[in-house]
């Protein structure tokens, strides 16, 4: 299904937009309502499938008693997009010219990003192409991470608010997603591109280089990272250490001038 949906998405996403942009503006043919088996009305129900699968994973979770049996809910919960992007893909694929292929393909690029990654970095046979995936799956990942942190004690405000931005698919999703686990495998992705890609040329130097970096972050500026070791002088000229604070509230505050 993989390989699949990586060749064929790129080139049907910009062919679908092209031809949906051609088509005549015609505002009545816009005001007529879709019909049954229109393109519009199959998105809508392969959309609908979609979060039927997603609710039974969420009503077996709620009854779910044993955590090994939640953790694997929870996996098949997040594997959901990645089943559908085939029939997402096929429905572009069948209707090009409707304006529904786009918005089903850039469902794959939003709902199933983290699969066309996954897939390129698997399977692609260039060494640059598989480098660039996995350090892009890995800050796919972070992001995710961060993004799913925040959500977690988010007020309503605020969840309307990432809805708007994201999509309320995209923030159950993060809603219900475990931080640490996706700031760990982020971690485990960023190492593989010091150890197998990093002298691989990216937007901002080697690949190696701004895996190095994200990976000093994870590990020590997260949230419940121990701190760098810091060292220095107070205003009276006494030498101290960040670790000489341990159990303390401390303040650091950094300022220069030049």
């Amino acid at each position: 299904m993989r390989h699949r949906v990586v060749a064929a998405l790129v080139p049907l996403l910009f062919l679908s937009a092209a031809r949906a942009l051609d088509e005549p503006k015609d505002k009545d043919k816009a005001d007529t309502p879709a019909k049954a088996d229109s393109a519009a009305e199959k998105l809508k129900a392969l959309q609908q499938e979609l979060q039927k699968s997603r609710s039974e994973i969420i009503a077996k979770y709620r009854k779910a008693e044993k955590d090994e049996e939640k953790q694997e809910l929870l996996q098949q919960y997040f594997a959901v997009p990645r089943s559908f992007a085939d029939k997402f893909v096929d429905l572009a694929k069948a209707e090009p010219k409707d304006p529904a292929a786009v918005r089903a393909l850039m469902f794959v690029v939003t709902e199933a990003a983290e699969t066309v990654l996954r897939a390129v970095a698997d399977h692609a046979k260039d060494k640059d192409a598989r480098g660039q995936a996995t350090l892009a799956l890995a800050q796919n990942l972070k992001e995710q991470a961060g993004t799913a942190r925040e959500l977690k004690d988010a007020t309503a405000d605020q969840v309307k608010q990432a809805t708007a931005r994201q999509g309320e698919q995209a923030v159950k999703h993060l809603r219900a997603a475990d931080p640490d686990k996706l700031e760990a495998e982020a971690e485990k992705y960023f190492a593989l591109v010091t150890e197998k890609y990093a002298d691989v040329e990216g937007r901002r130097g080697t690949l190696g280089a701004e895996a190095k970096t994200a990976l000093f972050e994870l590990r020590h500026l997260s949230v419940g990272k121990a701190a760098p070791e810091v060292e220095g002088e107070d205003i009276d000229g006494v030498k101290f250490k960040l670790s000489d604070y341990r159990g303390k509230v401390v303040l650091l505050d950094f300022w220069g001038h030049w």
